[in-house]
């Protein structure tokens, strides 16, 4: 991987080890590229990042993409048709920066690479296809730059409790110095094509890595220009990719070795381990000691063992003088180190209760400006300042309440994550079993397992069934209703409970209740609404029906009042720099390309009723009709950025939304479907039917023809009329 000789020299030793891409990803990796997918690589950037030699923010080129969008574009896509890379835009700054004050040594600067923007805009639209793909080729033990997966797990698998026994155990920790920098070509190259990326691309990601150059950005000055020979760039959005590959590729190497027994123990003596570890350099110890600055606990947990974070939270807090600062900025710091510094290792583990407090005093002393020297008097109790916002306190969360949700998302993991390497391992080492287990303390049993144990009541109580096929969910024991709880508490029939029973046993042939044997086991009350109970209709409508008599479907109406989706969003405009003058854009809409069909789409809220209302018909039922009169090449028009991005990219808060799912569903079909955000300006015609449907309630209106007024604006978008607006220079 990073030594060149003759073992190692040509092909990697193990190959064929990766999981095969399917024909959808290779075709996908291989599509022409298009506007939209280059539009929303640079939109995905962060905005002002330091940028490379050519000076240009991200930021620029997305407040100003009407402008250059095109151009960019074209650059973007002559490299994916094969073109070759001009030199000038892989030009690359070095920087270093000391780690520590008065650095000496090169080991004490850190190398900070600014690359071009422009350049990013090839390597970004490269990593968006790649992600998909890339979920298949890792093992479960690669946590890094994995959508789904988060380092952070791999806490949960060191914090195994040690067992003492007659063998002893020598582990090593490795960190690969300099392993960006380090990283061999030729070995990049082979990994790539074992991991089955077809050539096309191979080619391109190679050209990116080793056509760049390097100056040294030195005291305001630049060095010569040099050219590397091996490495990768951190400051490249590919390069995390590509090195987790090569990781992966050296596990394949490991997992080799195990399998040929070509890996075998080594029996020391205390005198032999005292030698080695004399001779490596490394410091014997009693523990693995920390692992992502979380400590491995290998003994009993108490005051002491947390003692560092109540430390880390003074330290942090003295060093801001709270007689400088307003309440309001107080309370802004407490709420960062809060959240920063206690709820890292609050996370995988139960912290004791008697630091959450100690840490919780202190932070109280700051908020109302006390310090060393003077104590100041808390005007409000500390349990009051705690409420939510919405209650009359601050929003500032105690500690112990936090630590119990961390530990109660671990514990629902458990049971949804089956497929992580971290829930396979505590569900083999602790012998549980079934969907929901029992977990029980055990003895001799790591920190984490004692602390999910804590919350395991709590964890089983919040858990509610999703109904499919009724096979596996037990009819009296498990919740599959909302807030009722197990059935087996209104159980009224005579004899015992066949606790056996699972919900697919108490259907018909129909797929429909078996009415006669519920209203003999459960109260009448069940059964009250008799004409939902009668009809003739599929059991999915009955259950809906029912539903929206209780008054419990999730409308948008309702998701607003329950706030699981945002009813407003308040939230810092960035704005770009400009000087006082301004001068005059013009947008218009614009026609499709030959053979496409455009659609525009907009919305309008009826804020006084949290009512939601939509004009120009883009739902899943209109992409539908595209699709079945035979429309291939479907463009929607849309002035809302973030739903396009949640259909494109399925971001949150927003891509469980049923209609959301639905349109996602059949954007991804055989066709060429483009979301285009666009500037209202742009979108008059939808703008205007949105607003003529916000006094209508639940109704579809279909215009046999353009109501007058609707007609002056489509005949102004047909003769291409441009709307001027002020902009700043």
């Amino acid at each position: 991987m990073y030594i060149v000789d003759n073992y190692l020299t040509g092909h990697f030793p193990v190959c064929g080890r990766f999981s095969k891409l399917e024909t959808e990803d290779i075709t996908g990796l291989l599509a022409e590229v298009i506007e939209e997918e280059v539009r929303r690589s640079v939109s995905s950037m962060s905005p002002l990042k330091a940028p490379g030699m050519d000076g240009f923010h991200a930021k620029f080129y997305q407040a100003n993409w009407e402008i250059v969008g095109v151009s960019i574009f074209n650059f973007v896509k002559s490299v994916f048709e094969g073109n070759d890379l001009d030199p000038r835009i892989n030009r690359t700054l070095l920087v270093l920066i000391p780690k520590v004050f008065g650095a000496e040594t090169i080991n004490q600067y850190r190398p900070i690479i600014l690359c071009n923007v422009l350049y990013k805009f090839i390597t970004k639209t490269i990593v968006i296809r790649l992600r998909q793909a890339m979920q298949k080729l890792f093992k479960q033990n690669q946590s890094s730059f994995i959508a789904g997966r988060n380092i952070s797990d791999n806490i949960v698998i060191h914090t195994m409790k040690s067992s003492k026994g007659k063998k002893g155990w020598m582990v090593i920790k490795v960190d690969l110095e300099k392993a960006y920098d380090k990283i061999r070509w030729d070995f990049l190259k082979d990994t790539l094509i074992d991991a089955g990326f077809p050539m096309a691309l191979v080619s391109i990601i190679m050209q990116c890595v080793t056509s760049y150059s390097l100056q040294l950005f030195w005291n305001g000055s630049l060095s010569e220009e040099f050219k590397p020979s091996r490495g990768v760039r951190q400051g490249d959005p590919l390069s995390p990719y590509l090195f987790v590959l090569g990781m992966e590729r050296l596990g394949h190497l490991i997992e080799a070795s195990v399998e040929k027994g070509s890996w075998e123990p080594i029996k020391l003596s205390h005198e032999d381990a005292n030698g080695l570890s004399a001779y490596l350099g490394f410091s014997r110890v009693t523990n693995l000691g920390k692992y992502l600055r979380m400590p491995l606990f290998h003994h009993r947990v108490g005051r002491n063992s947390f003692s560092f974070v109540l430390y880390k939270v003074r330290n942090r807090l003295n060093g801001w003088d709270a007689r400088k600062l307003s309440f309001a900025g107080r309370l802004t710091l407490v709420k960062a180190v809060l959240l920063s510094i206690p709820n890292y290792f609050m996370t995988p583990a139960r912290m004791p209760i008697t630091i959450c407090k100690e840490i919780e005093k202190v932070t109280q002393a700051f908020l109302w400006g006390s310090n060393n020297e003077r104590r100041k008097v808390a005007l409000v109790s500390w349990n009051e300042v705690c409420k939510p916002v919405e209650k009359g306190g601050l929003g500032i969360r105690q500690l112990h309440d936090q630590n119990r949700l961390f530990l109660l998302k671990i514990g629902f993991q458990l049971v949804s994550k089956t497929d992580s390497l971290w829930v396979q391992i505590l569900r083999n080492k602790y012998n549980i079993h079934g969907t929901i287990p029992n977990v029980l303390h055990r003895n001799n049993c790591s920190y984490v397992w004692c602390s999910i144990v804590k919350v395991w009541d709590n964890v089983k109580q919040g858990l509610v069934w999703i109904i499919q096929d009724g096979l596996i969910v037990n009819f009296w024991n498990d919740v599959w209703i909302h807030d009722l709880g197990p059935l087996k508490a209104y159980y009224i029939g005579v004899g015992a409970i066949d606790e056996t029973i699972c919900i697919c046993d108490v259907t018909n042939a129909a797929g429909g209740w078996n009415y006669t044997w519920l209203l003999i086991v459960l109260p009448r009350e069940f059964e009250d609404d008799g004409v939902i109970r009668k009809t003739n209709t599929p059991q999915r409508v009955q259950t809906f029906l029912w539903m929206l008599v209780q008054n419990k479907r999730l409308t948008n109406e309702e998701r607003v009042r329950r706030a699981l989706v945002w009813s407003k969003s308040y939230g810092i405009r960035m704005q770009m720099p400009h000087l006082s003058c301004s001068s005059k854009t013009e947008q218009k809409w614009q026609r499709p390309e030959t053979g496409w069909v455009k659609v525009n789409v907009d919305g309008s809220v009826v804020q006084q009723h949290a009512r939601a209302v939509v004009g120009g018909g883009v739902k899943s039922d209109r992409l539908k009709l595209a699709w079945l009169e035979g429309h291939k090449q479907v463009e929607l028009n849309c002035d809302n950025g973030m739903l396009i991005d949640t259909i494109c990219n399925g971001f949150a808060p927003i891509s469980n939304v049923a209609e959301v799912r639905l349109i996602h569903e059949w954007y991804n079909k055989d066709w060429k479907v483009t979301f285009r955000h666009v500037g209202r300006r742009c979108n008059k015609v939808a703008d205007c039917l949105a607003k003529l449907a916000v006094g209508r309630v639940n109704q579809v209106v279909l215009f046999p023809k353009p109501p007058q007024h609707v007609l002056r604006l489509l005949e102004e978008d047909s003769h291409g009329h441009f709307v001027e607006f002020l902009t700043g220079v």
